[in-house]
């Protein structure tokens, strides 16, 4: 699994974005060192417990739409290629793709991403985390809410909260900014 966050930073309007910086193949954790956010255009995107999703998106960079603003079309388009690729499974009549994923907008908008690639705005300004220790990265974001920290501390320290607390969280933080 892994633990991706975010949270629009107001004062420097700048999307900070963060993550743990390994994976996971089974129970051993891979020695490299990598973000899980990609990065094309106006969105950032990352999908957490399967790196197949991340692969599927790498291999079609290309073909992401230049100016789209909907995440509901981004979404769609995501659920076409993944369909594609034969990696969803079906349950209950509906596409399963068993993962999670974060799905941002440059201008700050967060969206959840959940396994039926259903999509669902994010109040702003509102650090949101998805994935393995997601409740300790939320839980830590919470508390330390009052104390007026910058957004890459917030993000920072919900990401290490994930990492020291949940063993499916291996690495250390990694932050971006977007």
């Amino acid at each position: 699994m892994t633990i991706v966050c975010a949270l629009f930073d107001q004062d420097r309007q700048r999307l900070v974005l963060g993550c743990n910086s390994r994976a996971l193949v089974g129970d051993t954790v891979l020695p490299a060192d990598r973000s899980k956010w990609l990065m094309v255009g106006d969105w950032a995107v990352a999908f957490t417990g399967r790196g197949l999703m991340n692969d599927v998106l790498e291999n079609r960079r290309a073909d992401w739409p230049e100016g789209e603003t909907s995440a509901l079309a981004m979404a769609q388009l995501f659920f076409r290629w993944f369909r594609d690729a034969d990696i969803g499974k079906e349950d209950e009549g509906a596409m399963d793709f068993d993962t999670s994923g974060m799905l941002v907008h440059r201008d700050g908008r967060v969206f959840d991403i959940d396994c039926r690639l259903s999509v669902e705005k994010i109040n702003a300004n509102e650090m949101w985390a998805v994935g393995s220790g997601m409740e300790y990265a939320l839980g830590a974001a919470h508390v330390l809410k009052p104390y007026s920290l910058s957004a890459a501390d917030l993000v920072s320290k919900a990401v290490a909260a994930a990492i020291a607390l949940d063993s499916g969280c291996p690495g250390s933080p990694v932050i971006e900014e977007f």
